[in-house]
């Protein structure tokens, strides 16, 4: 997938190329469920330290639901959106495929004495479930593979509104700038670039918006050797030499010392898509 025209590239395919590349990564680890179940409270406390933060995006949801209502919670995590709706509308569907997120998930909304959520293991879109007013994912897509199939199903089980809530990769990140260089295309994982075009080639026009808010936390490596090594197998090239001197000099030029620590610039913003059905 090497040409990147909006014209001429089947973006459903570069997603499914982009997602498989990164499921063979969790698969090294025992494949994408148990990666989630041994990182489950290592994510909570990840997405804890996020919501401290303003988040344009949360608001912006907030004001579009209805009291009286339904939401289903695709891929939920350890429920901190579930959490957030359940107080605003009558119910909530939260879907989730790891056990280990379901737990902290229930004890989070118990913590709270939130008792309007429906918690249902499962992954989406093979998951049936009925109809409800309103869709929300929330980075849970990135597994998978076939966007279309994921998108259909989201548009066919809501009754008002789909909200898809997905990081966006400045053009000119070190990630992309690597990809571009290794892959001859700047995507170097799932991202919003890609879904809106899969979107678009699909027949949706989805309103966009972006939340500015600087809450990615940056990525943080003890040396140039460990955070080359992480470029690559994100790239899937872990066992090639041929790029190492190009990203090692691309590294070495835009990662700056902090704590004796090697820390990158942000280069990850969040953005909603959404579209009324």
């Amino acid at each position: 997938m090497k040409n990147t025209d909006d014209d001429q590239t089947n973006w459903a395919a570069l997603w499914r190329e982009l997602v498989e590349r990164s499921n063979q990564r969790k698969a090294k680890v025992g494949g994408d469920i148990k990666y989630w179940n041994k990182n489950a409270n290592h994510y909570d406390d990840r997405v804890r330290r996020r919501w401290q933060q303003p988040d344009a995006i949360r608001s912006f949801i907030c004001s579009r639901i209805n009291p009286h209502t339904s939401v289903l919670d695709i891929g939920a995590g350890t429920g901190a959106w579930a959490a957030l709706l359940a107080q605003q509308v009558d119910h909530v569907t939260a879907l989730e495929p790891s056990s280990g997120m379901r737990t902290i998930m229930q004890a989070n909304l118990a913590e709270q004495g939130i008792g309007n959520v429906q918690i249902v293991a499962g992954r989406w879109p093979e998951t049936p479930l009925p109809a409800h007013d309103y869709v929300l994912c929330a980075h849970a897509m990135y597994g998978a593979p076939d966007l279309p199939a994921f998108i259909d199903r989201m548009t066919a089980a809501a009754r008002s509104t789909c909200f898809m809530l997905i990081r966006d990769s400045h053009p000119d990140s070190l990630m992309a700038l690597a990809a571009q260089y290794v892959l001859g295309q700047p995507n170097d994982s799932p991202n919003f670039r890609v879904a809106l075009n899969v979107l678009k080639q699909n027949g949706l026009q989805p309103e966009i918006l972006v939340d500015n808010h600087n809450n990615w936390r940056p990525w943080h490596h003890p040396g140039l050797d460990e955070a080359l090594a992480e470029v690559k197998q994100r790239l899937g090239v872990e066992h090639d030499t041929q790029y190492d001197a190009y990203l090692h000099d691309l590294l070495a030029q835009n990662l700056r010392p902090e704590n004796g620590e090697l820390v990158w610039p942000v280069g990850v913003r969040s953005v909603l898509i959404y579209w009324q059905v």
